[in-house]
């Protein structure tokens, strides 16, 4: 009975260092697919994250400047309402007329620059995009791999050919902040500057005013 047990023991012991050595084992997982998330790819790395600073700046003062624009605006249609009894009828339709064209290309100015936020957002990930290929092609290698998925594309998968976290540590060592960037517009250029560019550098004041006429 005891040389029953101590077999026993001695193929319990075994199977255990056989699990200590799978567990030790820091090989990367071979395999023909690997995963990454590249929303994660892109604002996790040192590029993305300042990328991601800049354009939130950019939305800030926009949605500022739009703010004051939007006050100005409300300035000078309760100024011309005010202005409505003294004025004669056909004076009145003109400066209507009048302020409504310039809420419409004001509106239009602004809307362009929240395009031109969007199309740098691409642009700029494109461009990083692109430097990172020889990099992620470089991890395909080590693991094997012949595809690289997004992760929104897999229903499921393991864990371990997620590669996501190795992508991100090899292109801030190899990038940083150092990928050649879109060209910039003008509007974003300036956009450290407190002045207003061409959709409202003259003073609206100076623009009539006017509800639409009852």
């Amino acid at each position: 009975m005891f040389s029953s047990l101590r077999v026993f023991l001695i193929a319990v012991t075994c199977v255990g260092g056989a699990k200590v050595t799978v567990a030790q084992d820091t090989a990367p997982l071979q395999s023909h697919v690997v995963v990454i998330d590249q929303e994660r790819l892109f604002s996790e790395t040192v590029f993305g994250l300042r990328l991601s600073k800049e354009l939130e700046a950019a939305s800030r003062m926009l949605a500022e400047e739009n703010r004051t624009i939007e006050q100005m605006l409300i300035n000078e249609e309760r100024a011309l309402t005010e202005q409505r009894p003294s004025m004669p009828p056909e004076a009145f339709r003109e400066a209507a007329d009048a302020f409504d064209e310039r809420v419409t290309e004001v509106r239009t100015a602004q809307d362009r620059k929240a395009r031109i936020i969007a199309e740098r957002r691409d642009a700029e990930r494109r461009a990083f995009l692109d430097a990172a290929l020889p990099i992620l092609g470089g991890l395909m290698a080590e693991y094997g791999a012949f595809v690289v998925l997004d992760l929104r594309q897999v229903f499921l998968s393991d864990d371990r050919v997620n590669v996501t976290d190795e992508a991100i540590a090899l292109i801030d060592a190899a990038l940083g902040e150092r990928v050649t960037p879109a060209p910039r517009p003008d509007w974003l250029e300036e956009q450290h500057s407190a002045t207003q560019d061409d959709a409202v550098e003259e003073p609206l004041e100076s623009s009539p005013t006017a509800p639409a006429e009852n």
